[in-house]
C-alpha cells in the first residue's frame, strides 16, 4: 500500500463526516457523535478493503450515511433542499457501479421510509402524499444522474460474470437447470458459516486472515511467522470481520433501552436482516426466498459484503449505547449489574465453544505434523482473542462504574471509551500482512519496467500472453493476458473457456490445451519455471524476477463468440 494521499482514505473520512452529520441529526452529542464517525471508520473490515483495492466499495459504503441523513431529513423537514441532497448522494452512490452495496443501503432505506409513512399513518389517520411525492422524486434524480453507467452495466451484465451464472465443469454440485443469476452452488463457497460470526467479537475465531501473521509460528515448528491461519468455510479469506469488543458492549447497552428510542427497532432489524444475508445459502429457505423473489438479489456473489452494512449500523447504534449510559446512574444500577451479567455468560459460552470446535478446515489438504501446529496456532489466537474480550469488559465495567458512582463525568467516561476502542481496532488492522511503503519502493517494485515487460513492450504486433498459474507477474497494463488476468476473466465466455478449457489433465499431468491459445492469439506464455515444450522457444529468462518466456510457434488469428447460430439441414445431401 502506497503512502501519501490515497482516495479510499479521503474517502474514508467522507463516510466518517456524513456519519458525524447523521448523529447530529438524531441530536447525539458532539462528543458521542465523534465516537460513532471513528469506530466507523476504524472498522478492520474497511482496511482490508483499501488492501484489496476494492476502491469502488468503498466509496459506495462512504456514500451511505450521507444517503441516511439525507432520507431523515426529508421525512422530517419535507423541504426540496434535502430532496436535492438526497438526490445527489444517492446517484453519487449509484455511479459507484457498487450494485451490491446500492443494494443493500435501498433495502436499508425502505426501512426507514416504511416505518416512518406506517408511523404517519397511524398519526393523522392518513396517506402521507407528500413524502410519497419527495421521496420519488430523489429516486428519479438520483437513476437519472447515474443513467450511464446504469446503461452500460444493463448491456454488460448479460456477458459479464458478475451478472449471470457461468459453467465451472469442475464443480460437480452445480445445478443442471437454469437459474436466473449466479448459481447458490458458487454463493456457497462465498457465504459465512454461522460459526464465522463469533469473529464479530474474537477477531480470529476462525483463524483470521488466510495469510496470518502468528509471532510464536516459528516456536511450534513453522518456518515462517505468516500461516495458513483461516480455517472457515470459504476458500479464502482476506478480512478482519472484528466488531470491536466495547462496540459489541455499547451495541448491546442500545437494546436495553429500545423502548426510548423508536429507530433503534429499524437500525436493530436492518442489522440483522444484513447478519442473515451475509450467512447466504446457510440460512436455507431465508436464502431462497430473498434469490426467488426480491429483484436482483440473485446477481450478488458474495453475501459477506452486507457485512459492509452491519459495521454502519452498529455505529450509530453503539452511538445510543454510549448516549443510554447516562441511564445507568442512581436509579438504574440493576440493569447495569445485569448487562454486565449476561456479557459475562457471552464470554463463558465463547470459551466453552473454543474448547469444542476442531479449528480446522476439512478441505485443506495438509500433511498431518501441519495440521497438528495449525491447531495449536489456531487455538491459541482464539483463547489470546478471547482474553481480550475479557479484559475489555473488565475495562468497560471500570469506567461506566465509575461513572455511575460519581467518580468521572459522562465525557471522561465517553473519551476514556473512545480511546480503548480505537486501540481496540487498529492494533486488530495492524495484524494485515501489508505494509506501508513509501512511492519510491512503490514504483521500483511494481511499476519499473523489467526485462520481460521491455521485452514485451518492443513487440508492436497484436497478441495475447498466458500468465501461468493464476499470476500475471506485474506485466504491464498494456499486455492482454489470458490466464493471469482480472479483464479478461470478467467476461463470461472467456471465463468459461478459460476456466474449463485453457488446460488438460492428461495420464495425470496438467498440460496446455493449444487449441485455447489458438484461438485466443496466443504469442507468449510466461511462466515462473522452466517448460519443455517442441511448441515452445524461449526467447528471455529474467532473473531479477525469476521468470521466463516463451514464443508459441504456431499462433494464429484471434477466433471470435457467434451471437447465434441456425442448423440448416440438406434433405439432398443426407
Amino acid at each position: 500500500m502506497a503512502s501519501g494521499t490515497s482516495l479510499a482514505f479521503i474517502f474514508f473520512w467522507l463516510g466518517a463526516i456524513g456519519l458525524y452529520f447523521l448523529l447530529r441529526h438524531l441530536e447525539f452529542e458532539r462528543f458521542i457523535s465523534v465516537f460513532g464517525s471513528l469506530i466507523f471508520m476504524l472498522a478492520p473490515y474497511n482496511m482490508s478493503l483499501v488492501i484489496n483495492g476494492h476502491d469502488t466499495k468503498i466509496q459506495a459504503i462512504m456514500y451511505a450515511p450521507w444517503i441516511f441523513w439525507a432520507l431523515l431529513r426529508v421525512l422530517k423537514n419535507q423541504s426540496w433542499l434535502d430532496v436535492c441532497l438526497l438526490t445527489l448522494f444517492a446517484g453519487l452512490q449509484i455511479r459507484t457501479s457498487h450494485y451490491q452495496v446500492v443494494f443493500y443501503t435501498a433495502i436499508l432505506s425502505i426501512i426507514f421510509v416504511f416505518s416512518d409513512l406506517i408511523r404517519v399513518a397511524r398519526e393523522n389517520r392518513k396517506m402521507p402524499w407528500r413524502r410519497l411525492l419527495l421521496l420519488s422524486v430523489a429516486a428519479a434524480g438520483a437513476l437519472l444522474i447515474a443513467t450511464r453507467p446504469l446503461l452500460l452495466a444493463a448491456n454488460y451484465a448479460g456477458d459479464s460474470v458478475r451478472g449471470r451464472e457461468v459453467v465451472r465443469m469442475n464443480d460437480q454440485s452445480m445445478t443442471t437447470g437454469a437459474e436466473k443469476g449466479v448459481s447458490k452452488s458458487f454463493v456457497k463457497n462465498w457465504s459465512f458459516e454461522p460459526v464465522e460470526l463469533l469473529s464479530l467479537v474474537v477477531a480470529r475465531a476462525t483463524g483470521g486472515n488466510s495469510n496470518e501473521y502468528y509471532g510464536k509460528a516459528r516456536s511450534i515448528g513453522f518456518r515462517q511467522d505468516v500461516i495458513p491461519g483461516y480455517w472457515g468455510h470459504s476458500p479464502y479469506n482476506g478480512s478482519y470481520y472484528y466488531m470491536g469488543t466495547f462496540v459489541f458492549l455499547l451495541v448491546f447497552v442500545a437494546f436495553f433501552w429500545i423502548k426510548r428510542y423508536p429507530l433503534l427497532w429499524q437500525l436493530g432489524a436492518g442489522l440483522v436482516l444484513m447478519l442473515i444475508w451475509s450467512l447466504g445459502t446457510f440460512t436455507g429457505p431465508i436464502y431462497d426466498l430473498s434469490y426467488q423473489f426480491i429483484p436482483f438479489f440473485s446477481n450478488f456473489r458474495t453475501p459477506t459484503t452486507s457485512m459492509s452494512m452491519v459495521y454502519l449500523l452498529a455505529a450509530i447504534i453503539a452511538a445510543y449505547g454510549l448516549r443510554s449510559i447516562s441511564f445507568f446512574r442512581n436509579v438504574e444500577i440493576k440493569k447495569l449489574l445485569k448487562l454486565l451479567g449476561i456479557v459475562a455468560g457471552v464470554a463463558v459460552l465463547l470459551f466453552i465453544i473454543g474448547n469444542s470446535i476442531s479449528f480446522i478446515n476439512p478441505n485443506q489438504k495438509l500433511q498431518p505434523n501441519v495440521v497438528d501446529m495449525l491447531i495449536e496456532a489456531r487455538r491459541s489466537m482464539y483463547f489470546d482473542d478471547l482474553f481480550w474480550f475479557v479484559v475489555s469488559i473488565l475495562i468497560f465495567a471500570v469506567f461506566v462504574w465509575l461513572y455511575v458512582k460519581n467518580k468521572i463525568s459522562l465525557r471522561v467516561s465517553i473519551v476514556g471509551l473512545l480511546v480503548f476502542t480505537a486501540i481496540d481496532l487498529l492494533v486488530v488492522s495492524s495484524r494485515y500482512d501489508d505494509k506501508a511503503i513509501s512511492w519510491k519502493e512503490f514504483n521500483r517494485s511494481y511499476l519499473d519496467d523489467s526485462q520481460t515487460t521491455l521485452f514485451l513492450k518492443n513487440d508492436a504486433s497484436n497478441f495475447r500472453v498466458l500468465a501461468m498459474g493464476n499470476q500475471n507477474f506485474g506485466l504491464p497494463a498494456h499486455v492482454q493476458t489470458i490466464g493471469g488476468g482480472y479483464d479478461m476473466q470478467m467476461n463470461k465466455s472467456m471465463y468459461e473457456l478459460t476456466n474449463n478449457s485453457l488446460y488438460q489433465k492428461l495420464d495425470g499431468n496438467t498440460q496446455i490445451n493449444w487449441n485455447v491459445l489458438d484461438f485466443l492469439n496466443v504469442k507468449y506464455v510466461v511462466s515462473d519455471r522452466v517448460l519443455e515444450n517442441d511448441r515452445l522457444n524461449q526467447q528471455l529468462a529474467d532473473p531479477a524476477k525469476g521468470i521466463y518466456t516463451y514464443r508459441y510457434k504456431f499462433n494464429k488469428e484471434r477466433g471470435f463468440f457467434v451471437d447465434g447460430f441456425q442448423i440448416i439441414k440438406d434433405d439432398v445431401a443426407g
